[in-house]
C-alpha cells in the first residue's frame, strides 16, 4: 500500500492519528489539506500583524517604503508575501522546499491566492509565471516548489499559467548561502524567457517561495519587461524584513 494510500486511510478510521506536516504533531483538528488548525491559524493570520513596504511587502515599522525600494527602485510593479519568514510559516515553507512535501503546495498555494484577491494594487493578470529552477537542481529536488505554488495560485484566480517561459539558465550558488551583496551578482543574467511572444504585452503575477532581497525577483522581472512584458507583480509565501530612514516621508 502505497504511503499516500495508507495515510489517507488512517486519517478516515483514525482523524488523530496522522501528524500535522508541519508541526509534527498529532491530535490537533485537521485544519486544510492535512495542516493542523494551530499551524493554518498560525500561518493565515502572519500578515495581519505587521506594517511593510508599499513596494516589496517586506516587513516594516511602518506603512512605507523600505530604504531599498527608495534608493533602487524595482521593476515589479508590487510583491506581496503571505506573511515574515519566522515561525510557522518558515517552518512550512522548510517542508515544502527541503523536507519532501509537496502537498503543502495547495494549502499554501491557496493562502498567496488570497493576498492576491485582497490586494487592490494587483489590478488585472492575465498570466501566472513561476520562477524557475535550473534543470540540474529540479532532477535533484525532483520538483520545482515554485511552480507547485504557481499552479495552486493560478487555479484559484482562475489565470493560466505558463511555467516554461522563464528559464533558469545558469546553475548558480544558492542564494541562502550568500551575503546580501553576493546575491545581486549571483543572479545577474541567470534567466531568460523562452518565448518573448508568449509574455508579450500581458500583465504577469511571478510566484516564488521566498523574498529576502528581492534580488531573484527583481532579476525576473527584468528579462520579463526585457521581453516585452506590459507589468510584472510577484506573490511569494515568505518575506524578511526591511529597513526605512525614519526622517524620509511617506510615499
Amino acid at each position: 500500500m502505497g504511503k499516500n494510500i495508507w495515510h489517507s486511510f488512517l486519517e478516515l478510521i483514525y482523524p488523530s492519528a496522522c501528524s500535522c506536516p508541519v508541526c509534527g504533531r498529532r491530535g490537533r483538528e485537521v485544519k486544510e489539506e492535512g495542516i493542523c488548525s494551530f499551524c493554518f491559524e498560525q500561518i493565515s493570520v502572519n500578515r495581519k500583524s505587521w506594517s511593510y513596504c508599499l513596494r516589496c511587502g517586506r516587513t516594516l515599522e511602518e506603512e512605507s517604503w523600505c530604504m531599498e525600494c527608495r534608493d533602487d527602485q524595482p521593476p515589479f510593479h508590487i510583491a506581496r508575501a503571505v506573511g515574515l519568514y519566522e515561525g510557522v510559516l518558515k517552518e512550512a515553507v522548510h517542508c515544502l522546499k527541503y523536507r519532501g512535501k509537496p502537498s503543502l503546495s495547495r494549502p499554501l498555494g491557496r493562502l498567496m491566492a488570497k493576498v492576491v484577491e485582497t490586494e487592490a494594487a494587483y489590478g488585472r493578470l492575465e498570466l501566472v509565471v513561476p520562477v524557475p529552477l535550473h534543470p540540474v537542481r529540479l532532477r535533484e529536488r525532483g520538483y520545482n516548489q515554485s511552480e507547485l505554488l504557481a499552479r495552486e495560485v493560478a487555479d484559484r484566480l482562475n489565470l493560466p499559467v505558463d511555467c516554461r517561459v522563464l528559464t533558469k539558465t545558469r546553475n548558480n550558488v544558492p542564494q541562502a548561502s550568500l551575503s546580501r551583496r553576493e546575491r545581486f551578482s549571483n543572479v545577474e543574467g541567470a534567466f531568460a524567457v523562452s518565448s518573448p511572444s508568449r509574455v508579450l504585452n500581458r500583465r504577469i503575477l511571478l510566484v516564488d517561495d521566498i523574498f529576502t532581497t528581492g534580488n531573484t525577483i527583481r532579476e525576473c522581472s527584468r528579462v520579463l519587461l526585457q521581453a516585452g512584458a506590459q507589468r510584472v507583480s510577484a506573490v511569494v509565501l515568505a518575506t524578511g524584513r526591511g529597513s526605512i530612514r525614519h526622517s524620509g516621508a511617506k510615499i
